[in-house]
């Protein structure tokens, strides 16, 4: 089971609650739920729905950078987040790989909760940039992106310098 990491509540009803869970309190059973059902705001997912590769799955419990947002214990979105460096640079960086929402859940500012922890997340570890990859029809990811400040480029690729 879970504890949550915090609470949110959203619209005027107080009985619904969203449950952020950060990556160490994810799960492989939470990462094979996650494809299920869920559609990305950065992807198309219909090549994954059935699950995150198993490969992936013990990396990104690992990692603890991912969240998964809940409602009343069911999964309503998730993120697949993992810090990037390279080798010879001291730049900062944070790959988010996957942002979704069940399409029930849409419109309901999960999204919106789910990045403000991804970018809260990037702060406190001294991350300076946070960026992704997106499918250039997408006309949903491309506005999800805009409206959070990241820079759409080429409609392929957004960025968002993050300030300290």
């Amino acid at each position: 089971m879970h504890k949550p990491q915090s609470k949110f509540t959203f619209g005027r009803s107080a009985a619904q609650r969203v449950h952020m869970v950060r990556g160490d309190q994810l799960n492989g059973q939470d990462t094979k739920a996650g494809g299920k059902g869920l559609q990305g705001s950065q992807e198309n997912r219909e090549n994954h729905c059935g699950r995150i590769p198993s490969l992936s799955e013990d990396h990104y419990v690992r990692v603890r950078a991912s969240y998964v947002a809940e409602i009343r214990r069911n999964l309503v979105g998730f993120t697949l987040v993992q810090p990037t460096s390279f080798v010879h640079s001291a730049k900062r960086e944070l790959w988010l790989e996957y942002i979704a929402v069940r399409p029930a859940s849409k419109r309901k500012g999960i999204g919106t909760m789910l990045m403000s922890t991804v970018i809260e997340y990037a702060n406190t570890q001294n991350i300076s940039f946070l960026y992704t990859t997106l499918n250039p029809n997408n006309s949903e990811s491309i506005q999800f992106l805009t409206m959070h400040g990241f820079e759409v480029k080429d409609w392929k690729e957004a960025s968002k310098k993050l300030t300290q």
